[in-house]
């Protein structure tokens, strides 16, 4: 006896209702806002004095700030720092530090009384970032735990990202489930 499980109509109104929420989920995931979060966290677990991410380009050996945190402050990525962060919270080489990250396979580490730790940034991108705090002398523990962190945080702004790209696909099925007239 083949019994077919009765499985309620859903009206066109409940439909695009059920939609609506899933997309508002999927939207809830802003990428700029974990960048930010990201940045603090690397800052405040690594005590340092700034911190921040920044794209490079190994041809062209350029670098481009996306976000920075220095002395309290933050530049979200709408305003980021283009040359690096303001010149009076950070030594004039920093720039140069930055660029070193252009070729960096493995973490950078510069010693010193500023001390500045930059490690890779893994993201699903055609491009590379990195993730760097600096400001205070850096040893082992601090560069395992940069590491560890920024690959966590290479997924989560993966995901991050996924799901704003879901979020615009289901505007396309939402559309497509719009009432006939």
């Amino acid at each position: 006896m083949n019994v077919t499980p009765q499985i309620s109509e859903s009206t066109a109104d409940e439909k695009l209702l059920l939609l609506h929420d899933l997309i508002d989920s999927f939207r809830a995931h802003d990428p700029g806002q974990l960048l930010d979060q990201i940045v603090t966290a690397a800052q405040q677990l690594t005590a340092a004095r700034c911190a921040g991410v920044v794209e490079t380009d190994a041809v062209d050996g350029e670098f481009r700030q996306v976000h920075v945190h220095t002395a309290g402050r933050s530049e979200p990525p709408g305003r980021a720092v283009v040359h690096g962060p303001p010149p009076d919270s950070l030594p004039e080489p920093f720039p140069e530090f930055l660029r070193l990250l252009t070729a960096a396979a493995e973490p950078v580490r510069l010693g010193g009384d500023f001390g500045f730790l930059g490690t890779c940034l893994p993201l699903n991108t055609h491009g590379r970032a990195f993730l760097w705090v600096a400001g205070r002398p850096f040893d082992d523990r601090d560069e395992s735990l940069l590491v560890r962190f920024a690959i966590a945080a290479g997924r989560a702004l993966d995901a991050s990202s996924d799901f704003v790209a879901a979020a615009r696909m289901l505007q396309a099925v939402h559309a497509f489930t719009a009432p006939r007239r």
